[in-house]
């Protein structure tokens, strides 16, 4: 093989070192497409799912907190006659709440999110739960019956539901950093690769 190499012609030779750069150039080339392709992958999911997703979450615990400080302010306005802005303020932020969850909803895509989206309607509208104990609340409000309606607001308390939503909302955090920790990974790989095959050419 040696001795026939070495019986061509250096046109040839020339020729074949050529071709061989040039494959060596098209591998990097591919290689490194592939890679980026992954690395656009990775990007797709956290601009259109995971960013969102976290931001519905985080609108989730807002409204909430919403929800529960003018509801609050309604209740402890000891007034016989209801002041309909403070109410409409307190039904604003409940329709929101469940807004922000149907959105948040239609952006999960694993069981453990649904799990955890499925505990949140649990609490906020489940029996015994956060807006059925508030309408408990502005009922006895209604009928004049204002120490139980404050009793029965304070003592339902928002805060399982703002912790179920840190939780998913820490858990999709955790997501956003392994993933962009992979993008960087590929990133410096497409580079290494590059590199290395054009060393090598």
């Amino acid at each position: 093989m040696i001795r026939l190499w070495s019986n061509c012609k250096l046109g040839f030779k020339l020729q074949a070192a050529f071709g061989l750069v040039m494959l060596i150039f098209v591998s990097a080339l591919c290689g490194v497409c592939f890679i980026y392709e992954k690395v656009s992958a990775i990007s797709t999911v956290q601009n259109t799912r995971l960013y969102p997703l976290l931001s519905a979450i985080s609108r989730v615990e807002l409204m909430s907190r919403s929800a529960d400080d003018d509801g609050g302010i309604f209740i402890m306005d000891q007034r016989k006659a209801e002041n309909p802005a403070e109410l409409a303020a307190y039904r604003d932020d409940v329709s929101n709440l469940h807004d922000a969850l149907a959105t948040a909803q239609k952006l999960s895509n694993d069981g453990e999110q649904r799990a955890a989206f499925a505990a949140i309607h649990r609490l906020l509208e489940g029996p015994r739960g956060y807006l059925e104990l508030n309408e408990a609340a502005l009922a006895f409000k209604a009928n004049g019956n204002f120490s139980t309606a404050e009793r029965v607001y304070v003592e339902t308390s928002v805060a399982p539901i703002v912790d179920a939503g840190e939780k998913l909302r820490s858990d999709i955090g955790k997501q956003l950093d392994a993933s962009t920790a992979e993008e960087r990974r590929l990133a410096d790989l497409a580079k290494i690769v590059a590199v290395a095959l054009g060393g090598i050419a």
